[in-house]
């Protein structure tokens, strides 16, 4: 089936009501040069297609929308590339494909791929190589590569926010604006591009979370999983709050003394540990020296309480018989830095000798007599 195509002309395909359906092998939107395309699915009717191709390069000229309750398109393959292509899944719609999703364009275009209070289903996961993933109060049951010209928005609606199931690896931006309700993660995280969470927004992620960049935009970052601030090393910006479950576990691994050779996190606002769980590590053939001191939290806001067990200097752990222990007083006094035991300062070894031998004069004296 093509439509708006060069050879087709201008063409709208409306399937409308329950019971109706459109059942094709290929589907082609666009490619006709400033020709409208439209394939409209509603009002619980449904569209079966092997493959589906949206390739309009200009406004209007590639247009797919699945939209109302009971509506559903079942597909194999997804794929955007024209700079105009536009897919919507809204209003409670379901869309299922079974392989993979691809948005792409080879003019510096921006397809977009929008779920609106809907549930898209991507079993071969989402490639945006190039262009726009819009979602809001929806579920979005995927694997997500946000690539490095790839934008992926999560946005306000009037529900709980938006669910995405799978893993999210994003080296282009993600923006979260979502006041409502929070963005839900449950898959990992690996975040070594752009995030902006907006102040009043939140994002969860139950899974990992794990790269050299944090966040900015004033919101909330909540982890569940663990936290892997550079993997493997790098000092991570979170411009907002920073919220640990009791569950998490954060991963620091020193690698040297100087600032960038250890796991560093800069938190803009406030740092609420919930009693969650740390671990550190050395890695590079590091080893720990007398009077270390690795700042591992600098702190723009509160910190609200403490990583299990570690209580203000607390032992951390033995490396090499290297004793590293835990402050909460840190930097500006309110940050939080691992440091091994100070090397006694000369004058106070020499006291410490001068008093020993006193001591022992005095009681060769008093045997003496």
């Amino acid at each position: 089936l093509e439509v708006a195509t060069s050879s087709t002309g201008e063409g709208t395909v409306l399937v409308n009501g329950s019971g109706s359906s459109l059942v094709a092998n290929a589907v082609r939107i666009g490619n006709g040069p400033g020709i409208r395309g439209l394939i409209e699915v509603q009002n619980g009717a449904s569209m079966t297609a092997q493959s589906i191709l949206l390739d309009g390069d200009s406004v209007d000229s590639s247009t797919l929308a699945i939209r109302d309750v009971g509506s559903a398109l079942n597909a194999n393959s997804l794929s955007l590339t024209g700079n105009e292509s536009r897919m919507s899944v809204e209003q409670g719609a379901v869309a299922v494909i079974s392989g993979p999703v691809t948005l792409s364009s080879g003019f510096g275009g921006n397809p977009r791929l929008s779920v609106i209070d809907s549930q898209f289903t991507s079993h071969g996961g989402i490639q945006n190589f190039l262009g726009s993933l819009v979602f809001s109060d929806s579920l979005v049951d995927s694997d997500i590569n946000n690539t490095a010209n790839g934008h992926l928005q999560f946005i306000q609606g009037v529900g709980a926010g938006t669910q995405l199931t799978g893993n999210l690896n994003n080296t282009g931006s993600v923006v979260v604006d979502t006041a409502a309700g929070p963005a839900v993660i449950l898959g990992d995280f690996v975040q070594n591009g752009d995030l902006t969470i907006s102040g009043n927004s939140e994002l969860v992620v139950e899974g990992a979370f794990e790269g050299t960049s944090g966040f900015a935009g004033g919101g909330t970052l909540m982890i569940e999983g663990t936290l892997e601030p550079g993997n493997p090393i790098a000092s991570v910006f979170m411009g907002g709050n920073l919220v640990l479950s009791s569950l998490t576990l954060t991963q620091i691994e020193l690698q040297g003394t100087a600032p960038g050779e250890f796991d560093q996190l800069n938190i803009a606002g406030d740092f609420t540990l919930n009693d969650s769980f740390l671990d550190v590590t050395l890695t590079g053939n590091h080893l720990l020296g007398m009077g270390q001191e690795y700042l591992i939290a600098e702190i723009g806001g509160n910190r609200n309480g403490f990583w299990n067990g570690l209580g203000e200097d607390s032992l951390v752990g033995v490396f090499s018989g290297q004793s590293l222990y835990i402050t909460y007083l840190a930097g500006d006094g309110n940050d939080i830095a691992l440091y091994t035991s100070a090397i006694p300062e000369p004058g106070a070894t020499g006291l410490l000798v001068v008093l020993g031998m006193g001591l022992f004069l005095r009681r060769r004296s008093k045997t003496s007599t």
